[in-house]
């Protein structure tokens, strides 16, 4: 390889790369603070928290746009959308 190809690979072929691994860390990062407070089961209004993976993508978004995610409560079983607390403390 030549210096010309290798500064062309650093400063072109690798930048869609690089914003792929910067947009992932963001949303990842976002996700783990959404976890960090509990979600409220519309059924039988128990509070329970979710680990950061689950929060992936679809979830995520909605968590976004209207602060619920449909999630199985792990107290009684019904899975619906559930209500973050984030936003209320």
């Amino acid at each position: 390889m030549t210096a010309a190809q290798i500064v062309k690979f650093i400063l072109v072929d690798s930048i869609p790369l690089l914003l792929t691994i910067v947009a992932l860390a963001f949303v990842i990062h976002h996700q783990k603070e959404y976890a960090k407070d509990p979600f409220v089961c519309p059924h039988c209004g128990s509070e329970f928290y979710v680990k950061w993976w689950q929060l992936f993508l679809g979830r995520y978004f909605s968590l976004v746009l209207t602060d619920k995610a449909v999630l199985k409560c792990p107290h009684c079983g019904q899975k619906d959308r559930c209500r973050w607390t984030g936003k209320e403390r």
